[in-house]
This record gives structure tokens, C-alpha cells and sequence, in this order.
């Protein structure tokens, strides 16, 4: 199979390249800086002819706009990056015959958690932030523009994706345990999904192997949900690092995080995210292979990339 990455470069393509390629795929990249001769080069914050995909049987869209405050980027560009170029790309996919889609999108689409109950395909999207928004606009659009057509899609909403040199907020818990820096979060018992990079790729690769089954929006998350403090002592495991943990009231630590501005962050820090995948596992016939431990000890001890 044939299968194009956009996105290919970054820390999650990296990952899904190489497991394909030990399955045998035939993968190529759709990425800004190629750096390799199989890699097609494209920026999707430009107005810019896509290459062909013609020979093509699978597209999985990676490529998107992240990490960006909102305060440093309009509207406009998420818009620009991931909602219409996710457009153009799917259309372009279409035209050339490619049998099927697959996109990452986002738990952001739903906004916060419901409280007292975990997430489902159920939840309304409730998109606050202009990235969360661009990624709601692009599943929309792209089941408009494949409900006529034959091409399959597959979309993906994943939580926080965690492994060895992860971005964001992954990689600054990470340095603080590596720093050990003072943690006052030893007594935040909350409730947080999390996917380990192994799973969401092991989960593509089923899609890309299953895809009649995998037609649809799915769910997905690591196999169980883990405190914020039992997610920073397992870090610290693969480490081989005691974190530097200590009790602090939360209602303070609120506080704290208020007059700094943080309210979004002692959210995702203290907050319940928790995430039903029994719909996802029950319909693909998929399960999640690596739960939070193992997912660690392979990153950071076993030199694994999948």
C-alpha cells in the first residue's frame, strides 16, 4: 500500500513513518523542509499547487498548525493551515482517486470536559480556542466534501499524545522532572486521558488496515485514566528520576494559577479530562496495546520509536 504522511517531519510522522515502513508500506511525505528523496515539499500556509496524488491509496493528514498562542497567530492562519488547507488536500486526494482519508483532529473540538462524565462521540463540540475551532471547521468540510464520493474518512480526535521528545505540555513536564524542579501537585487526585504515541500510531495502522470498519470520528486514549501526579511519577520512572512532588492546597494552587493569568493550564493541570473509547474499541475492533508505564519504559529505556 501507498501510502502519503503530511507532516511527515514531525513528532508524531516521525513515529507513524517508521512503523509503516516496518510493515512494509510504501510512505512518502508531504512536508515544508524535505529530507529525504521520498518527501514531497508543501507549506500549507501558502497558496500553493499540491503535488500530485495519483498512485496513491491512503492520505493520513498530520500537518497542522499547534503549539501557537492564539495571542501570536491570528484566526486566520489556523483557519488558513488547518481548515482550508485540510480542504484542499482532501480534495485533491479525491481527484486523483485516493481511497482514503485519515485526519488527526483534536479533543479540543469539545472544549472542557463534561463534569462527573467522561467524553464520548455523544458530547457536543464545543471548539473556545481558534486552533480547536480550525480543527472543528475541517472535519465538517471534509465529511461535505466526501459524502458524494467514494473515498473513505477516517478522523481522528486524540487527547495530549506523549512520548520521548513530545511538544508542549508533555515536554515541559518532562524537563521539570529531569530538572527537578518542586511540583506542588502531590495531592491533585484528578482524573486525565492521555494517548501514548505507540497507541495513536498502532491505531492508524489498523485504520489503514480496516478501513470499511474504520470509517467515521473515533475517540481514542490510553487504556486507562491517570491522575496528574501518577502521569509525573511515571515520567520519572522512565527516568530513573524521584520527581520533586510535595502536597499543596488546591484551592491555593488555583489561586496561584488565577493571578498568574494560568487559568487555562491549572485546568489541564488539576482538571478531570477523562475519555470514553468503548465506542472506538467496539466498532474498529481495536484496543489500545501500551498503557502509560510500558509506553514510558519503551520511549525512554528501549530506544523504541513504535
Amino acid at each position: 500500500m501507498k501510502v502519503l504522511i503530511s507532516g511527515a517531519n514531525g513528532f508524531l510522522g516521525q513515529h507513524l513513518r517508521s512503523l509503516l515502513a516496518q510493515q512494509k508500506y510504501e510512505v512518502y511525505g508531504l512536508v515544508r523542509d524535505p529530507s529525504c528523496s521520498e518527501d514531497h515539499p508543501y507549506d500549507f500556509a501558502k497558496d500553493l499547487p499540491l503535488p500530485s496524488l495519483k498512485g496513491y491509496d491512503a492520505v493520513v493528514h498530520l500537518a497542522a498548525l499547534v503549539h501557537k498562542k492564539s495571542s501570536d497567530a491570528k484566526k486566520t492562519e489556523f483557519e488558513r493551515v488547518n481548515h482550508i488547507g485540510t480542504q484542499l488536500l482532501a480534495q485533491k486526494a479525491i481527484k486523483d482517486g485516493v481511497k482514503h482519508f485519515i485526519f488527526i483532529s483534536s479533543v479540543s473540538v469539545y472544549g472542557e470536559s463534561p463534569k462527573n462524565q467522561p467524553l464520548t462521540l455523544q458530547t457536543p463540540t464545543n471548539p473556545e480556542s481558534p486552533y480547536a475551532q480550525s480543527k472543528r471547521n475541517a472535519e465538517k468540510t471534509l465529511f461535505q466534501i466526501c459524502e458524494d464520493h467514494s473515498m473513505k474518512l477516517t478522523i481522528i480526535r486524540p487527547p495530549l499524545i506523549y512520548g520521548k521528545e513530545a511538544p508542549g505540555n508533555f515536554s515541559t513536564l518532562a524537563k521539570a522532572v529531569k530538572l527537578r524542579l518542586p511540583l506542588p501537585l502531590g495531592s491533585v487526585s484528578n482524573k486525565r486521558s492521555f494517548v501514548s504515541v505507540f497507541n495513536l500510531c498502532d491505531f492508524i495502522l489498523h485504520c489503514l488496515r480496516k478501513p470499511d470498519a474504520c470509517q467515521g470520528t473515533f475517540l481514542i486514549s490510553d487504556p486507562n485514566t491517570v491522575s496528574t501526579k501518577e502521569f509525573i511519577t511515571a515520567i520519572g520512572n522512565a527516568l530513573h528520576i524521584k520527581p520533586n512532588l510535595f502536597n499543596f492546597p488546591s484551592q491555593l494552587l488555583y489561586f496561584a494559577f488565577a493571578i498568574l493569568k494560568k487559568e487555562d493550564l491549572a485546568k489541564k493541570i488539576m482538571g478531570d479530562f477523562e475519555i470514553d473509547i468503548t465506542e472506538t474499541c467496539h466498532k474498529t475492533g481495536w484496543v489500545p496495546r501500551f498503557d502509560l508505564e510500558t509506553s514510558l519504559q519503551n520511549a525512554y529505556n528501549r530506544g523504541h520509536r513504535v
